[in-house]
């Protein structure tokens, strides 16, 4: 997906909806669960990558480290969260921004269609949920070399604090959509930093990124590698989360 698709998406058709945020009181954990669209997520991941959500921790030899179990994270924590509120910026977002849903025609016109999900909501939701499709639809993911390249990729990606930092670009291998998908999340979040203002607030970004990046896993037409690559993004998400958390 080229720069100019997005820069079109957001400054053209959809900059409205994002224009005007509103500064309120929002349960992140709540709204952002992938139990509402995917109940047997968890059942999933066990079955197919052996992860069970009773674990604290799982082996990321990828990495050759041990990392939160984002399965655990999302049984146990998210409901004790669910009640917890914030105020944080909102704005009418799409909902289920994906590929399927922008058309472009023979003049590059944009249309954006489906708004079954359309409400006001986290208002970096909408860039959150195209970033998972950079990384998990549009990369090589091939040998386990692959999976470990894209692995120190999903570090850099992970290892800012804040919403306005760039993140790195970490990666060792030779697929040339890797820098695109680099450059496409670069700029995602740059909207994202836009529309809420410039808040520099991470958390509410990783919680939408998670949403979406959580529910690969349950996508049949899908390798266990590219299931595996998503569940350990989301491990890195959820150590950044943690590590936030301790720090502040």
């Amino acid at each position: 997906l080229p720069i100019w698709l997005f820069e079109r998406l957001f400054t053209r058709v959809l900059k409205p909806w994002y224009a005007q945020p509103k500064w309120e009181e929002v349960s992140l954990y709540h709204d952002h669960t992938p139990l509402r669209l995917f109940p047997k997520l968890l059942e999933v991941a066990e079955r197919e990558l052996h992860v069970s959500a009773d674990a604290a921790e799982f082996d990321c030899p990828e990495l050759g480290c041990r990392l939160p179990n984002p399965f655990h994270f999302l049984k146990y924590e998210y409901p004790r969260r669910a009640t917890r509120t914030r105020l944080w910026y909102t704005a009418i977002c799409h909902g289920d921004l994906n590929l399927q849903n922008v058309l472009v025609d023979e003049r590059d016109n944009l249309y954006v269609i489906d708004f079954s999900e359309t409400r006001p909501r986290n208002a970096v939701s909408d860039f959150a949920r195209l970033e998972p499709i950079l990384k998990f639809e549009m990369t090589r993911l091939e040998t386990d070399e692959d999976l470990q390249q894209l692995l120190r990729f999903e570090e850099g990606l992970t290892s800012v604090t804040r919403l306005d930092e760039p993140p790195p670009l970490i990666y060792g291998g030779d697929d040339p959509m890797v820098a695109r998908a680099h450059a496409g999340i670069a700029y995602l979040r740059r909207c994202a930093d836009r529309a809420t203002l410039f808040e520099q607030d991470i958390v509410p970004y990783w919680l939408a990124l998670l949403e979406w990046t959580y529910s690969v896993v349950c996508y049949a037409q899908l390798s266990s590698r590219r299931k595996r690559y998503a569940a350990c993004s989301a491990a890195l998400i959820c150590r950044s989360i943690q590590q936030l958390e301790q720090a502040g």
